[in-house]
Order: C-alpha cells, then sequence, then structure tokens
C-alpha cells in the first residue's frame, strides 16, 4: 500500500501542495482530480521521487521512501505523450522494460506478446513508433510499463492530448487492463469522465490540499461542498426549501410503482434528510417530464442535437433547469408543464456552501 502522510511540495515561497494526506491499498486505482495548478502532479512527482518534499513523508509497503531515488522505488511512471523510443519497435520498448527485469529470448517474446494482446494491439510487435496514432503509443506504453513489473503505477495526465471520444474509448479499456492485472495505480487527471472510467477511488484536490476522498460512486454522489459540486458538472446548487422539496418528491418518485433502483436509493439518502436542512446539487437536465411531477415548470425554450432534445425550464422554486426528451416534440414555449427530479442528477452534499 501506497501511504502519503501529510506531504507539502513547495517551490520558493509557493506551497504546490499543502499537508496531503492519501492512502492507495494494494491492487486499487485512485484518481486524484482536479484543474490545473492544483498540485496534483507537483503531489504525483513527489511521490515518484521526482520532487523534495518539505513536510510529511512517502511510505510503500511500510517501507520509509526518503533517501529512496526515483530508479529504486520499483514504481513506473506514464505521460501524455507515453515517451516511446523513436529508435525500437514497438515490441522493442516493451522488451525493454522486461530485458532491465533481466527476461530475454524466448521468454521476452512470449510476454511481449501476452502485454500487447492485453492492451489489444496485436500484430503491431514490428511497427514505429512514428506510425502509430495517439491512442495506440499509449497502448505501447502502458505496456511498456506492465512489462516492468512496477509496484506502483503512476499515472500523470496519460490521455489528455487525445480528443475526447478517443479518450473515453482507451479510458474504459485502461481500466479494463489495470484490474485484470491488478495493479496498484496513482492516476492524476482533470477530467472527470476519465477518472470516473477508470479509478476505483476518487480524491478531489483544489489549491494544494485534498479536500474529499473515497470511494468514486460516492464521490460523485456525495460532494463535500458547493465548489466540488460544481467542478464535478452540477450546475444548480440549492439550499433550504428548494433544497428540501427536491429530496421529498425524490422519496415519492421511489414510492411510486415501477421505480427503479436508482430512484430507491436516492431516496432512502434523501428521505431523512429533507428534514434535516439538506443541500443538493442538480445537474444538467435535472428534470423529468412527468403529468404528475412535483413541481411546475414553464418552457423557456429547447434545443436539439444528436442525442435527443433539451426542453429549457423554469421551474418553480428551483429556477432554470433542463429536461431531456428522447421523443416526441417538445412542449411549446411558455407552456406550463409538470416536472419531477432525476434521482441520478441530484447529489446531496455533505457539507453546507
Amino acid at each position: 500500500m501506497l501511504s502519503v502522510e501529510g506531504v507539502s511540495v513547495r517551490f520558493g515561497a509557493t506551497s504546490a501542495v499543502d499537508d496531503v494526506t492519501l492512502h492507495v491499498p494494494a491492487g486499487v486505482v485512485t484518481a486524484v482530480l482536479g484543474p490545473s495548478g492544483c498540485g496534483k502532479s507537483s503531489l504525483l512527482r513527489a511521490v515518484a521521487g521526482l520532487e523534495p518534499l518539505a513536510a510529511g513523508r512517502v511510505t510503500f509497503a511500510g517501507e520509509d521512501l526518503a533517501g529512496v531515488p526515483t530508479h529504486r522505488r520499483g514504481f513506473a511512471m506514464m505521460f501524455q505523450d507515453g515517451q516511446l523510443f523513436a529508435h525500437l519497435d514497438v515490441a522493442g520498448n516493451v522488451a525493454y522494460a522486461l530485458a532491465r527485469k533481466g527476461i530475454r529470448g524466448p521468454a521476452a517474446r512470449a510476454e511481449v506478446d501476452r502485454l500487447l494482446a492485453l492492451v489489444g494491439l496485436d500484430g503491431y510487435a514490428a511497427r514505429r513508433p512514428a506510425t502509430l496514432s495517439g491512442g495506440e503509443a499509449q497502448r505501447v506504453a502502458l505496456a511498456r510499463a506492465l512489462a516492468a513489473r512496477p509496484r506502483l503505477l503512476l499515472l500523470d495526465e496519460p490521455l489528455s492530448a487525445l480528443d475526447r471520444s478517443l479518450r473515453e474509448r482507451l479510458a474504459v479499456d485502461r481500466r479494463r487492463v489495470l484490474t485484470e492485472t491488478g495493479t496498484t495505480a496513482l492516476l492524476v487527471t482533470h477530467d472527470h469522465d476519465e477518472a470516473f472510467a477508470v479509478a476505483d477511488r476518487t480524491a478531489i484536490m483544489r489549491a494544494g490540499r485534498l479536500v474529499q476522498e473515497g470511494p468514486t460512486a460516492q464521490v460523485w454522489a456525495h460532494p463535500v461542498d458547493a465548489e466540488t459540486a460544481r467542478f464535478l458538472g452540477y450546475v444548480t446548487v440549492l439550499h433550504g426549501d428548494a433544497a428540501a422539496r427536491v429530496c421529498r418528491a425524490l422519496t415519492l418518485c421511489a414510492a411510486s410503482p415501477g421505480a427503479g433502483a436508482a430512484a430507491s436509493s436516492a431516496a432512502r439518502s434523501t428521505e431523512a434528510a429533507a428534514a434535516a436542512g439538506p443541500v443538493v446539487a442538480l445537474r444538467r437536465d435535472a428534470m423529468l417530464l412527468n403529468p404528475d411531477g412535483t413541481f411546475q415548470a414553464v418552457v423557456t425554450g429547447a434545443r436539439s442535437g444528436g442525442d435527443g432534445t433539451r426542453v429549457l425550464l423554469d421551474v418553480e422554486g428551483i429556477g432554470e433547469s433542463s429536461a431531456r426528451l428522447d421523443s416526441g416534440a417538445a412542449p411549446e414555449v411558455g407552456v406550463t408543464v409538470r416536472v419531477s427530479p432525476r434521482p441520478a442528477a441530484v447529489a446531496l452534499l455533505t457539507t453546507p456552501g
């Protein structure tokens, strides 16, 4: 297990990492998620031994790594560009890491074939890095990192240079590969979707400090405060009576015939909150058009796209929101409709903000 305890990293008078404590259990993928400049890459470099600690300590499997140079920590790092060796073919890049472990000859060739198959690159052994797409180069870099059999894999924004659709596909593949190999990994990223797709646990970093950490789904469902909720993509934060009404509406949704498991789960956590001064956050398209809905809303517009039509709403007691319409014509502007909150688009904040 990796343990980061009270770690601070400073550059002159600037504190890039401020008293961070984080634990990454064996076999778990943890994402440190935050905006650019929040200190997440400095934290990763400190774990790798590339930045000196101003305070705190880093241990792995109980061993204090103070004074242990980067190349002796048994860690592997991946970056945005993959940093493949241009003079070697794909097989040579992967075999390089094996050779450093003393694995050569037929055993190395068999392991190269296994790793390339694992990352979806069967038949690429003889290709040169210059002929690879960005996504293919990232897959080779992952195979090479795994060939080193690292105690810990460190990933520094590895997919950020790729386009959105490719990032999404590679994130899912990366999750599969890391899970199948039981790799312990620490990923830093600013991309919410990447963290959600890849990580078992997520830590939110802001201005050099960790503000929340836990199972990824739990962090998404219960942001610690309003700033974290907005960073995670929630667009509206409600307090007081409006928040309580949303909580009560979710309880009613779960009690209705045919309510799904998601609605029931959300309602169980909001039922008690409705009477306890909750703070809730709503994602975009947080409403469902529903003739029996809890809220009255006025249609203010509609926007069509490849994924359906978004009906823009002015919801009584809440303000601007929207609902997704998968089929049929959108209600006319000015028409009054009934809506209910969509359970998957509502989060209970754990602290006011």
